[in-house]
């Protein structure tokens, strides 16, 4: 009998100790969402995914390349590159995470697989999901969106030369 107890006792403290020497994975908070692939972290710490690609959120030579590659306009592909980090910054920001072999994962979910099965990923200049790309492309209409000027509360049409003109921008649909 007080062999048995002992065991018990052996097995009990021997648990208990399996579980608070195991390693436990190490969450950290996203701070902030730079950009789909550079993330601040809770320790201030800079991540950056580098094996994604997208459209960019401001007028460069990259989307005017990728733009023509698969007939879209230069605008469409800046609209697509600022709903690209709106979509980065909502699954993120402020969202507990663990980063582990290069990637970020959430509710037991890779950050990294998610973007590359959206709309908005790119290899080698062409769209992956090509569905997913066209769903999104239906919904964007140039006209529909605006360029605001955070710092004035102005409302600008979609260009280049009014997204380079101002330093502090969103993009929304104008009825919003």
């Amino acid at each position: 009998m007080n062999k048995k107890i002992l065991t018990i006792i052996f097995l009990i403290i021997l648990f208990i100790t399996f579980i608070f020497l195991s390693p436990h994975k190490h969450e950290l908070l996203i701070k902030e969402v730079s950009s789909p692939k550079e993330f601040l972290l809770s320790t201030n710490e800079k991540f950056c995914i580098n094996d994604l690609d997208f459209f960019d959120s401001r007028y460069s030579d990259k989307n005017k390349k990728y733009a023509s590659r698969i007939n879209i306009s230069e605008d469409e592909a800046f609209i697509i590159g600022n709903l690209t980090n709106y979509w980065a910054k909502n699954i993120l920001s402020g969202r507990k995470v663990v980063i582990q072999s290069g990637d970020i994962i959430y509710n037991k979910q890779s950050y990294k697989d998610k973007f590359k099965n959206s709309a908005f990923f790119i290899k080698e200049g062409i769209v992956v999901n090509k569905e997913q790309f066209e769903k999104l492309l239906k919904t964007i209409d140039t006209k529909k969106y605006v360029i605001v000027d955070i710092d004035s509360d102005i409302e600008y049409p979609v260009s280049r030369l009014n997204a380079q003109n101002i330093k502090n921008f969103v993009v929304i649909r104008q009825s919003h």
